[in-house]
C-alpha cells in the first residue's frame, strides 16, 4: 500500500489524458462528448473503459455511431474524471516507470500490464465486479 501512496505524490504522464468534456442529455442522461478521445489517449479499447465506467457508476450506458458514451444517470464531471484517472492508476499506468505507454495482456485467465517502455509486466489481478441495480456485472477485458 505504501507503495501505491508514493506512486501517486508524483504524478508524471498523467495530464496526458484530458478530461472528460459531458453535456447533459434531458433530466437522465449524461454524454461523454470526447469518449473515443480519452480511450484513445490511454490505448484502450472503448468498451473496457466503458464497462469499467459502468461499474463504478453503477449504471448502464451505450456508445452511439459517433463514438460519444451515454450514460443513464447525471453524473458530475469532476466525478467522472476521478473515475477515469483511477482507471489510469490502475489499467494505464505503468507501476514501475509511471508511463502511460502500456498495453493489457491476458494470459493464463489473468490480466497484466505491460510497458513498452521499461518492458516490465505487473498483475493487475483478477476481473473486477460490481453491482448494477439488481444485475450483477463484471468488467471485461477486452485485450
Amino acid at each position: 500500500m505504501a507503495y501505491y501512496y508514493a506512486r501517486r505524490a508524483r504524478p508524471v504522464e498523467r495530464r496526458d489524458i484530458s478530461p472528460p468534456r459531458v453535456r447533459h442529455e434531458g433530466i437522465k442522461k449524461t454524454v461523454i462528448v470526447n469518449f473515443a478521445d480519452l480511450c484513445l489517449s490511454m490505448h484502450r479499447r472503448p468498451e473496457h473503459v466503458m464497462s469499467f465506467l459502468e461499474a463504478e457508476l453503477r449504471t448502464t450506458g451505450s456508445l452511439d455511431s459517433y463514438h460519444k458514451l451515454k450514460l443513464n444517470g447525471r453524473f458530475v464531471p469532476k466525478n467522472l474524471e476521478e473515475i477515469l484517472m483511477r482507471y489510469a492508476d490502475k489499467y494505464v499506468i505503468s507501476y514501475y516507470c509511471d508511463s502511460q505507454n502500456t498495453s493489457l495482456v491476458k494470459h493464463s485467465g489473468e490480466v497484466f500490464i505491460s510497458c513498452n517502455k521499461c518492458l516490465r509486466t505487473c498483475n493487475i489481478g483478477l476481473l473486477i465486479s460490481s453491482a448494477s441495480g439488481k444485475l450483477r456485472m463484471r468488467i471485461i477485458i477486452f485485450v
